[in-house]
Order: C-alpha cells, then structure tokens, then sequence
C-alpha cells in the first residue's frame, strides 16, 4: 500500500526544523530566473561554489528475552550526526534589490559597505553546520500471542539535541555593520535545542469469539522542548551625539534597530535596544548561552541569567481496534486512533511558540486471499481530523515560521492487489486523498474576518497531496541454472497537487504538474548473492517534488525539485 501522509506546508513531511533525515542523496533542483526563463534542464544558477560534508555515526541495540512465559525487549539507538555546507544565497540579494527599488534597491535601503564606506558586492554566503544527536530508549513485555487475553506494555524516553550554525556573510563587510567579533556576517543564527520525549503506553487484546479480537490501547506522553541562544544583525556599537555606546547609525547592514544584538539580555535583565531607547547606557550582556554568539536573545531572563525558552506538553492518545475473520480468506477490521506532534519554539525569537497538532483517524478495511493463494486484494477507506495542525513558511529574513492553522479533514480510500500466475506476478496499488481545509487559514491563529488576512479559505485542498496516485507492476521469473532470473517493470502515476497551502503563494509558484514514470530492470538471484541491470524514469520524465522560492516575501526566482532524471545502473549484492 501506498504511504500515508498529507501536507500543510512546502515539504509536507513531519516536521522536525532542524533534524536532517538520513538520506545523503537530494534530488536534483531546476532554477526559472527573475526573468521567468528556465535556465537550463537540471540547472540552477549559481554565485558561489557550493559544498556540503554530511558525516554521521549510528547504531541500534535489541535485546530479547523472557520473564517466565512473558517476552522482555529492550530497544535502543544512538544517532551522532555533524554536516557542514556553504551555499550561494544570492537569491536573497537579488529580490530584496527588486523588492526595494522604490528606495534604490538594495544600495538604497541597505547598508553593504566596507570600513571605508564604499558599496559592496552585495552575493551572499552561507556558511551552516548541524550536530545533531538523537537517542531513544524503549523496553516493553509481551504477554504470551497464544492466550485469548494478550497485553503488551512498555515505556518509551527519547532525547534529540541540536547544535545549529548558520553564518550568512558579504565578503568586505564593515566590521561595525556585521555581527560583533563576526567581520563579514550579515546574519547570524547560533542556537541549541533539545527536545525530549517521555512515554508509556500499554495496549490489551481480547478474543471474545474465536474470529472476533477487540483491542484497545492508550498512549500517556510528555514532552519538553527547549531552545536557546542568538539570532540576528549585529549592533554598531559607536555613539552618536548623546555618546550613549550603540546609538551611532547605521546600527548594522540590514539597517535593522530591533533584529539580533539590539534585543541580547543585558546583566540586569533588560534588552540593549531598552536601555539605549531610555537614553540609558547599557550595563555589560550577560554571557553567551552557546559558545560562537556574541550574547543571547532567544532566551528567558531568570534571576542572575538567561535560561532556554521551554515549551512542555502532556496528554493521553488512544487506540480502539475490532478485527473480524470470518473465514482464513477474509479479515474485516475497523480502527479509531488518535496521534499527535509536539509544539515547539520557533527558532526566531519574537515569533510565538506553537503548540502540539493532534489527528484522529477512522478507518475501515479488508485484507483478503483468493483463488487459493494466488490473488491477494487488499484495502482501506478513512478519515482523519487535524485540529490545529501545525503549517510551516518562509517569514521575514527568510526563516522558517511554525504556527498553529485551522482545522483540516482527510478522507480517502485505498487498495492493492498481488496475483500470482506461474512466473508472472502482477501487483497494481492506487490511492484517492481528498484533503482540505476545514476552517478559514489567516495570517494570526485567531481570523480577524478582514479579508485582507485571509491566506486560504475553507475547502482549500492542502498541498503537495495529489487527490490520485496509481502504480502497477508486471515481473516474470525464469529459472536460470541453480539461478533465478527476472525480468520487471513498473509504471507508476499521480495527478497534480498545489505547491502551497496560501492561495495567492501558490499561484505564484505554480501547481506541481501530473506526471507517470516507468522502470525497468532485469537480473538473476543465485544463493548468497544477486545482481541486476536497471532503469529508472525509463521515458526521462521531469515529475515535480515541490516548488519553492527562498525569499519568503517575494515572487522572484522560482525553483523547482524534480524526481530522479533517467538513471541506468547495475546492483550488486551478497548474503553473509
């Protein structure tokens, strides 16, 4: 069967802000110019050099055993992981000079200069890091699988931190218009974070008749988020005429008076910006909370320091099941669950926390085998009801906002079928998600009923979902020697889908267009090893991942992620 899952935002995966998956390969990225012009098939356009180093240590450790006629597991794994990447921000300069050509574009409104005063050349430079480290803990017994009544039970901890560096640089910048002690970053993010997750969750099965099992299950959760450290421009730090330290303009290159050291916690608890504001002369900051910041103001004063802001939730998720086989062809079952995501701090500061998101899901659904074995039909049909689900987008300075959204409602059906025919097995799976809106989605959580705030109306599908997805495979199997050989193909489809949840951000982008790819392969499986020659996105097709800009509040340079160009290649492997 196909993968669940539906979106709110630009990725529509669940979110983790700062948490890299484990995949080292990204798809290729397609680039339209300011001028609305491609500017090359699988080409983008680039100012500087671009480099990433994605190095990571994992493992995982399982322990079975038994406690009288009860099984014991315990499950751990450990994930250490550290990347390093420059990228070409460019784009940043280029729509904020067209966003501001009222003012003379970024010479106009911007501060790019050096120490003599001359204008820069204004390409950006971004120079990131992540040291990410994940660790997750879980024992659970099991009561034993032949008994009418069946328990299962456990508890569950888990603790993912990150350390995040994202350095944005001009070349020449002044050092009185760049973060201070950063000679040429313009901006600078220097934050922790860590989330922890506690839980314990027990589940209880029940055979009332002998083709009738009710299961019932809940799931009792706490987490705790936190985030500390510095986001931001730097702050000049000469005097004007009052000779108060801070007051002398430009405060930085950005020009901004309130973003980055001008909001840094002092020793007494006030912010620089409020003393000098007050015509105050500030007292020292209060020491940095993460090494590499030049102070803190993503924090909470307390006492004699800066503590990480903390957002913390607890709750209960439940789990009701009824299975029903009324003969070892067919099993009928229906499901009502419940699930939720944890709320979070953004990352920039002055933005509000947002809070958990929950799901609840009813399903109902067959698997069957017919035909003695050789036709196996399986499927589901759902709904699921996102309250407040949390809807992610580029805000200002271009950085990623989480904040809570309206209601959403899922319905969809889906089915898969396998028959086996001598050596021919066919498979077919498809999918139909309707996805919308429940309730209006405003600029605040809360709708004013100013049109002007409304950004999606109810009923608006949500992104990046297609409402149809569709695959088949066809694979025939002949004996080769002491060999198996094969050969396989598969054609897969899926209809187009919206780029974004806000309605005018997503004609701006564009929709993701239909498209239907095809496989191919050809191999053999001997005893301890196989090999096989195959194609991928056999006719080429350019399929469509997402669409994006990087500016969040401009429709310049558009980029597109396509899916895997035509690939050939050989797989090899072996068993040990």
């Amino acid at each position: 069967m196909f993968s669940r899952s539906v979106g709110a935002s630009s990725s529509f995966l669940r979110h983790y802000d700062e948490a890299p998956t484990l995949l080292n390969s990204q798809p290729q990225i397609c680039a339209i110019g300011a001028d609305g012009e491609q500017v090359g098939d699988l080409q983008v356009q680039r100012f500087y050099p671009e480099y990433r180093r994605d190095r990571f240590i994992q493992g995982a450790l399982t322990i079975e055993g038994k406690v009288g006629n009860w099984d014991l597991t315990y499950a751990g794994a450990y994930l250490d992981r550290r990347d390093y990447q420059l990228t070409d921000n460019t784009d940043y300069a280029e729509a904020y000079d067209s966003l501001y050509q009222s003012q003379g574009g970024l010479a106009g409104y911007f501060y790019y200069r050096d120490a003599a005063g001359n204008t820069l050349d204004p390409r950006y430079l971004g120079i990131g890091t992540n040291h990410f480290k994940k660790m997750s803990q879980e024992i659970r017994v099991t009561s034993p699988s032949t008994e009418r009544f069946r328990i299962v039970a456990g508890a569950f901890y888990q603790r993912q931190s990150n350390l995040i560096h994202q350095d944005y640089q001009i070349a020449g910048l002044a050092p009185d218009l760049s973060v201070n002690g950063m000679p040429n970053s313009l901006w600078l993010t220097q934050q922790y974070r860590l989330d922890k997750d506690y839980a314990m969750f027990g589940e209880a099965s029940f055979d009332v008749a002998p083709k009738l099992t009710l299961t019932a299950g809940a799931r009792a959760f706490i987490y705790d988020n936190s985030l500390v450290g510095f986001f931001g421009f730097g702050r000049n730090p000469a005097a004007d005429a009052s000779g108060i330290p801070y007051t002398a303009r430009p405060y930085n290159g950005g020009g901004s008076s309130g973003t980055g050291v001008a909001g840094c916690f002092l020793t007494n608890g006030r912010t620089l910006k409020e003393m000098v504001d007050a015509g105050q002369n500030p007292v020292p900051f209060a020491p940095a909370a993460v090494a590499g910041s030049p102070c803190t103001n993503l924090a909470i004063f307390s006492g004699t320091g800066v503590v990480p802001r903390r957002t913390q939730g607890q709750g209960v998720t439940y789990k009701l099941n009824a299975t029903w086989k009324p003969s070892d062809q067919l099993m009928l079952y229906a499901t009502w669950s419940r699930g939720f995501r944890p709320g979070g701090i953004n990352r920039r500061g002055d933005v509000r926390d947002y809070a958990a998101d929950f799901l609840t899901n009813y399903e109902i659904g067959w698997k069957t085998t017919l035909l003695n074995g050789m036709l196996r039909f399986n499927g589901a049909a759902y709904q699921q009801n996102w309250n407040t689900f949390q809807f992610s987008f580029i805000g200002s300075n271009s950085l990623t906002i989480i904040q809570n959204g309206p209601n959403a409602r899922i319905r969809g059906v889906e089915m898969d079928a396998n028959l086996i025919a001598g050596p021919l097995t066919l498979t077919a799976a498809g999918a139909y998600t309707d996805a919308r809106l429940t309730n209006d989605l405003c600029r605040a959580v809360a709708c004013s009923g100013n049109p002007l705030d409304l950004l999606a109306p109810s009923g608006t599908r949500l992104p990046i979902t297609p409402q149809f997805k569709i695959n088949g495979t066809a694979r025939y199997t002949v004996p080769l020697g002491s060999a198996k050989g094969y050969v396989q193909a598969v054609v897969a489809h899926q209809s187009s889908a919206s780029s974004d949840l806000r309605v005018d951000k997503a004609a701006a982008l564009g929709r993701l267009q239909a498209y239907t790819t095809g496989n191919l392969a050809l191999g053999a499986e001997f005893t301890n090893y196989n090999v096989e020659i195959f194609v991928q996105n056999l006719w080429d097709e350019r399929g469509q991942i997402s669409r994006y800009q990087d500016c969040g509040i401009c429709d310049t340079r558009l980029y597109i992620v396509p899916i895997m160009p035509r690939t050939i290649g050989i797989r090899a492997g072996a068993k040990f």
